[in-house]
């Protein structure tokens, strides 16, 4: 019996391989993404070549459009390893990202309906699966047909537009002669769209910045499983908050201590985040690890409905974003256009409703009084900014971007590797915010897309393997 669309997708899983490693991969990977799982009887077949080297040219669209790839073929992960270390011109895939998952038993394919039985291979074809793991078209073909990879990308739009937007208008509303106004009925297909396709439409604006189709050290990305770095140093967290530092070396002896009251955290909806201003008073700063010199904490904002980097391939509920500046430079607005001007913390949040951080909860207890853009609110007790840092201290470091407007590549990345913990209920009242007033769309998911790696340099630190290092090398001097 054929799978047609509307059945759930079988469930499957393996080892595949891309960028560079072997990666375990699942169906369940994918939640909440649209996914194309794309079939080739094996590698090094001229056909299943050719569409992968197609298929890598629209990667970029489709994960615009919150649509997640995945290739399949009988040969194991380590014939892939090869298949993806050859030229084009010899026949391999290599420069593809496209994960390919191993299926030397054909289950997968078999499940998938696309196995000839007695030929002992596999057809060509695809499988578009919604968010919700069903499957909502396919397409199939004999071995010696191409699959038109324009014509997928078509049908994964109109999947998108059909499921998301012309269904629910054409089944749920029957609007009076007065909504036929041209503005109403665009604020309404706005409100049909996607939290994400509705973020990346109306607020990133990529096309109207051509650095994100050209520049190579564009942010988010995945951060792959690795070995610590060799003598890669911690970094320091400087948070401690005016009213509890130590002014002694300002003054004499015989001289006193300014008091000061701590003061209250103020939270504003900018119109796409909650964001924590850091005043000028404030003297937070970071140092250590892949820096050259001190970064003032400038603010503090969130992304939400996902995390924007992800980890292994995996991404969690959340990402709060700590925002430096060097201090050799006089300001923020000098330092974001030098190279070594900007660092952002990266610490993701995943939702824990039995120990959530009791700082990130300050913040969800006053969003309710800042939902339209432009309104602020105090935390009745002052937020600890190193309270809002997970215990484990290991980090990912790269150079990337911006992940908003202007997209600008001068930013240090400091990737925090272990998460801390959110309330859904906390979560829930994020993307309860609007992006304006009072009835105007909620931001309900507000993360970039992820974003190629490329051949920059990622580096990891991990506390015990490098103070091990440290010890030994002290020893052995």
């Amino acid at each position: 019996m054929s799978l047609l669309p509307g059945n759930k997708a079988p469930s499957f899983g393996g080892v595949s391989y891309y960028n560079g490693d072997f990666h375990h991969v699942c169906l369940e990977d994918y939640e909440g993404y649209w996914l194309v799982l794309f079939f080739i009887p094996t590698d090094f077949g001229c056909i299943g070549t050719s569409s992968l080297l197609e298929l890598e040219k629209v990667v970029d669209d489709l994960d615009n459009l919150h649509c997640k790839v995945v290739a399949c073929s009988r040969s194991s992960a380590v014939v892939h390893e090869i298949y993806a270390s050859v030229e084009p011109k010899f026949g391999g895939v290599h420069g593809v990202s496209i994960p390919i998952l191993e299926d030397p038993s054909l289950d997968i394919v078999r499940n998938f309906h696309l196995l000839k039985e007695f030929g002992g291979h596999s057809f060509n074809g695809y499988f578009i699966i919604n968010p919700e793991g069903v499957i909502r078209a396919r397409t199939i073909s004999d071995l010696p047909v191409a699959i038109h990879i324009k014509h997928l990308v078509r049908k994964v739009k109109t999947l998108i537009n059909v499921e998301w937007e012309n269904q629910l208008l054409d089944e749920k509303l029957d609007p009076p002669v007065e909504d036929e106004n041209p503005e109403f009925l665009t604020k309404l297909k706005d409100t049909m769209t996607p939290g994400d396709t509705f973020y990346i439409n109306n607020f990133l604006h990529q096309q109207d910045f051509p650095i994100t189709k050209t520049g190579k050290l564009q942010s988010p990305i995945n951060l792959p499983e690795m070995s610590a770095t060799p003598d890669l140093e911690p970094l320091t967290f400087a948070y401690t908050p005016p009213w509890e530092e130590k002014y002694e070396y300002y003054f004499s002896e015989n001289e006193t201590t300014p008091e000061m009251d701590p003061q209250p955290t103020s939270v504003t909806n900018n119109g796409h985040s909650w964001i924590v201003n850091v005043p000028g008073t404030f003297n937070a700063n970071l140092h250590g690890g892949p820096l050259d010199g001190k970064y003032r904490l400038y603010k503090l904002h969130c992304h939400w409905g996902s995390s924007e980097h992800s980890i292994h391939g995996h991404h969690k509920d959340g990402e709060l974003h700590f925002v430096h500046y060097n201090l050799k430079y006089n300001s923020m607005d000098e330092a974001r256009n030098k190279e070594d001007g900007i660092c952002v913390v990266s610490v993701l949040l995943t939702i824990n409703d039995e120990y959530p951080n009791p700082e990130i909860e300050k913040v969800g207890d006053v969003l309710e009084l800042v939902q339209c853009k432009g309104e602020s609110a105090e935390t009745p007790v002052p937020l600890d900014m190193d309270g809002l840092l997970p215990a484990d201290r290991g980090y990912y470091a790269y150079h990337g971007s911006f992940t908003t407007p202007d997209y600008s590549e001068v930013v240090q990345w400091i990737v925090m590797v272990e998460p801390i913990c959110v309330s859904s209920q906390s979560v829930d009242l994020m993307k309860d915010l609007s992006y304006g007033g009072p009835g105007d769309r909620t931001i309900s998911y507000n993360c970039r897309p992820i974003q190629k790696t490329g051949d920059r340099e990622i580096k990891l630190y991990v506390p015990n393997s490098n103070q091990d290092n440290s010890e030994e090398g002290l020893e052995g001097a």
